[in-house]
């Protein structure tokens, strides 16, 4: 199961990276934190960035129960664990 989840977090970040520069979006993956990504972005970005987020990692890889990410936008990182 691991190794699975971790070949889904790395292809999913490589599609992630691809469309941010295809769309010269001013976002960048700062961390990956087990199946957690952290993107740093501007303001105006934070929804586009969330949704392409959202869609590279339930997409990515196709696998019978599916995959579900909920994308969280917060102003800092520890609002993102509360």
């Amino acid at each position: 199961c691991q190794s699975l989840a971790a070949s889904i977090m790395n292809r999913s970040s490589i599609a992630i990276h691809k469309e941010f520069r295809e769309k010269n979006l001013d976002a960048h993956i700062m961390m990956q934190i087990h199946d957690e990504l952290v993107v740093n972005c501007k303001d105006s970005v934070a929804e586009e960035a969330a949704a392409i987020v959202k869609h590279h990692m339930e997409n990515t890889v196709s696998i019978a129960t599916g995959l579900v990410a909920e994308p969280s936008v917060v102003n800092h990182f520890g609002e993102g664990h509360e």
